[in-house]
């Protein structure tokens, strides 16, 4: 995704599996000129590939407005110059940064001297953050576990920690912090945003917490499940409806869930009769059955999917959770469904 100049928002999309594109971040984000606001906010960019596999944000005229990337997961992408995000001219706050590998710059690589970096959470990816100038404002952030270093070309700002911060499941892709996160009421409230990527209230105890995810501390919970409903028997080359339902299981309203369906076998895929065919996968964004932005408590609600059956062999279909609350079942690789054209379907 490239853009020029002129205000532009960039805004709720998961944006994976792009690349690779020479120079270019991985199919992503990248802005050369700097005469208008940017924001990048609430997004999920993952598994991509390029000379920057998550984000390459530039602002080249220094008067201009710094480029806002805030509350996104920027994760498992790949690149040859910077992993997760090359930045210049950047306000980057709230934040997560994980699992991100370049042979420079693994996490994040940051250009000229005007960026300031505050409650991000920076972990497990092949290095840490890298500067081009000393000149940097950090604060508040978590730079831990990163294979080559933490910090090079610059240093730990004020309130910067160095610890685990005790994910839900990193294996699984799961980046909520776990009761006992030394990432909550660790930031900065000087850089406080509304909400976090799953759309909770910010702040909810005395301090902001660190990275895109705000600890729950008020009430009850939301807990998503997913459950997928493939068809019993299917024949060779015709199109059947497999059904993607949801639902909230916790005692309070849970934001609507932003769901991924990939398939082994490439077959083709939409959603409902109408939408675009894919081969490789699909973004859902759950909708209400109320018609409001969250899910109430014991609420369901499903998504048909049309696909055309294989010519031989089986297809494994697999669900991903990627936005949905802090509590939730279908994790990276977590629900599967698979048919064959012999006539079963197991889940």
């Amino acid at each position: 995704m490239d853009w020029m100049p002129g205000r532009i928002s960039v805004r709720n999309n998961v944006i994976a599996h792009n690349g690779p594109d020479g120079f270019n971040a991985g199919g992503v984000v990248y802005s050369e000129c700097g005469d208008g606001e940017r924001d990048i906010a609430g997004n999920v960019i993952v598994d991509n590939v390029g000379g920057v596999g998550g984000i390459a944000p530039f602002v080249v005229f220094y008067a201009a407005p710094q480029i806002r990337i805030a509350n996104n997961v920027i994760a498992r992408n790949m690149g040859t110059s910077a992993g997760g995000v090359w930045a210049m001219h950047c306000l980057m706050v709230s934040n997560t940064i994980v699992g991100n590998t370049a042979p420079g710059g693994g996490a994040v690589r940051l250009g000229g001297d005007a960026n300031v970096l505050s409650g991000n959470l920076v972990a497990f990816n092949s290095s840490g953050i890298s500067a081009d100038s000393a000149v940097q404002m950090l604060s508040n952030n978590c730079v831990y576990g990163n294979s080559a270093y933490n910090y090079s070309g610059c240093s730990l700002g004020p309130g910067d920690i160095s610890a685990d911060p005790l994910f839900e499941n990193l294996a699984g892709g799961d980046y909520h912090l776990r009761p006992g996160s030394p990432c909550i009421e660790a930031g900065d409230n000087s850089f406080v945003l509304p909400g976090d990527l799953d759309g909770a209230r910010r702040i909810q105890g005395a301090r902001v917490d660190i990275g895109a995810y705000e600890f729950p501390t008020e009430g009850g919970s939301g807990i998503l499940y997913t459950r997928l409903e493939a068809p019993a028997a299917v024949r060779p080359g015709r199109e059947y409806t497999a059904w993607v339902h949801y639902g909230n299981a916790g005692s309070a309203e849970l934001p609507l869930p932003l769901l991924y369906l990939s398939n082994s076998a490439g077959v083709p895929m939409r959603i409902g009769q109408e939408g675009r065919t894919s081969t490789t996968g699909l973004a859902l964004l759950g909708v209400s059955p109320t018609g409001t932005p969250t899910l109430p408590p014991g609420a369901e609600a499903s998504i048909p999917i049309t696909f055309t059956a294989p010519a031989s062999g089986s297809v494994e279909f697999d669900l991903t959770a990627l936005q949905s609350g802090r509590q939730h079942a279908g994790q990276l690789g977590g629900i599967r469904a698979a048919v064959s054209p012999r006539g079963h379907s197991r889940q």
